[in-house]
């Protein structure tokens, strides 16, 4: 599933109204629609009560239709606004509209401890005070009420992204609500599978909305969530007939003396990611230890130094075996002795497959990085 920045959700959502002539409304509705569904598979509506919190823009709105919809349904709900009323313009302002004329608490927020007061006798909360156009760190009023939510210890929806966790880098803007359910729109935004603003999102809900698939799929959208769909596509077909070499050949070169569990780790990650053959070379007083901990990797006892990590002299069998190998991963556990970074500095230029560079491999090649990758015969 493709992953987007705020910008590139904006012009998404831009590129529907204006070129597709969706209605705002109309995404406003599904996206309303979609959290209020979510919230009823978790929190039973009918005869509860629920406090709205909306704020000043289009993620208010979206609250809006959420309270209309519980409404519906047979909830109790009051909207308090975090602003003024009248400072709602386009598809926030109908859908506010529509529940000024309908049987449902509204008010304008006076002072946090008014909030605070309406959460303490609630089921639930509907935070749709920031979606992802936060820009500043949150303070005053909001923060207070922020505050109040996380301290109420009610069920907290947020709509598209827990309010104080900014969209694209997941950092939390000075607080941020702490949420059980996060619907979010479209796409899943940056800062929603970042740290820490992943932590705050409870369960993590992706709804659609109507946006036109050639948007969701746009070459321009570079980042992406490795999920079951995009696993299926990536890992290769696996055929009846076929025996473990034509899995795939993998070598790692890990291990030093107080780190086999890096060694061992890398191995079986390489087993369990698909890798028919699995080869883990290693210093060779840690190869009975490394027999032991691997179970479908083989181990081979390589040259080491006296400090028992890999010595210049494992160089020319590594490459050996690289060469029979599909792909390598060099650079777990292996340490920053001397002579193995030697090693690992002359070795890398050499190794004929792609290779992927972990740990102390990096550490081992320092400021030599551009020059030691350089024009390798392999990918990296």
């Amino acid at each position: 599933m493709k992953v987007s920045t705020v910008a590139q959700m904006r012009a998404m959502d831009r590129a529907a109204v204006e070129h597709y002539g969706i209605p705002e409304t109309l995404l406003m509705e599904n996206a309303g629609l979609a959290a209020f569904e979510a919230l009823s598979r978790n929190v039973c509506i009918s005869g509860r009560s629920f406090v709205v919190l909306a704020g000043m823009g289009n993620n208010g709105g979206d609250g809006f239709v959420v309270a209309r919809k519980i409404h519906s349904a047979g909830g109790f709900v009051k909207v308090i606004i975090l602003g003024e009323m009248s400072r709602y313009r386009g598809a926030a302002r109908v859908n506010l509209d529509i529940i000024r004329k309908m049987p449902i608490r509204l008010s304008e927020a006076s002072n946090a401890r008014s909030v605070q007061r309406d959460l303490s006798g609630c089921d639930a909360i509907v935070d749709a005070v920031f979606g992802t156009g936060l820009a500043r760190e949150v303070g005053g009023m909001h923060r207070q009420v922020i505050e109040a939510v996380n301290a109420s210890g009610k069920y907290v929806l947020s709509l598209d992204i827990p309010s104080g966790v900014a969209g694209d880098t997941g950092r939390i803007m000075g607080c941020a609500v702490r949420a059980d359910l996060t619907v979010t729109f479209g796409l899943p935004k940056l800062g929603l599978v970042q740290y820490p603003g992943r932590e705050l999102c409870g369960e993590l809900r992706v709804a659609d909305i109507s946006l036109p698939h050639p948007l969701l799929v746009s070459d321009s959208l570079r980042a992406e969530l490795v999920d079951a769909d995009l696993a299926e596509v990536l890992l290769p077909e696996r055929f009846p007939a076929m025996h473990k070499g034509d899995a795939g050949r993998a070598l790692v070169v890990a291990g030093s003396v107080g780190m086999t569990g890096a060694a061992a780790l890398c191995a079986r990650a390489a087993t369990r990611a698909g890798a028919g053959l699995v080869t883990l070379a290693c210093p060779a007083s840690l190869n009975d230890i490394l027999e032991v901990k691997c179970t479908e990797a083989m181990t081979v006892p390589m040259p080491e130094t006296p400090q028992r990590s890999l010595a210049v002299s494992a160089q020319r069998e590594v490459l050996e075996r690289a060469s029979r190998s599909d792909a390598v991963a060099l650079g777990p556990g292996l340490s920053q002795n001397p002579g193995t970074a030697e090693f690992v500095r002359s070795t890398v230029k050499a190794i004929p497959v792609p290779l992927v560079l972990d740990a102390d491999g990096l550490n081992c090649l320092g400021g030599d990085l551009g020059y030691s990758l350089t024009d390798r015969p392999g990918r990296s």
